[in-house]
């Protein structure tokens, strides 16, 4: 953290056993908002759909990452971009 709050970035699954995959990222978004420093957001998906990333962006994440594609560079990237946003 930069001190601008406890975390640095908030990484979220997009399939949450409560909650629809529509809706995760929005209501990780809002609840990451009343945070101090206001975290970005990264979501994880299963999902290798476009749409369902680009799903992810709309509600508020500053990226996703694909599990099957994750390695430590790719999430180390993401994670970076985000908080530079």
């Amino acid at each position: 953290p930069d001190g601008a709050g406890p975390f640095g970035a908030i990484l979220t699954d997009q399939q949450l056993p409560d909650s629809d995959y529509r809706e995760t990222v929005a209501r990780v978004v809002a609840a990451a908002s009343a945070a101090p420093g206001t975290p970005p957001v990264v979501a994880l998906t299963s999902i290798g759909d476009l749409g369902v990333a680009l799903d992810a962006l709309a509600q508020g994440a500053q990226d996703y990452v694909v599990k099957s594609e994750m390695s430590t560079e790719v999430l180390q990237r993401a994670l970076r971009y985000a908080v530079e946003r």
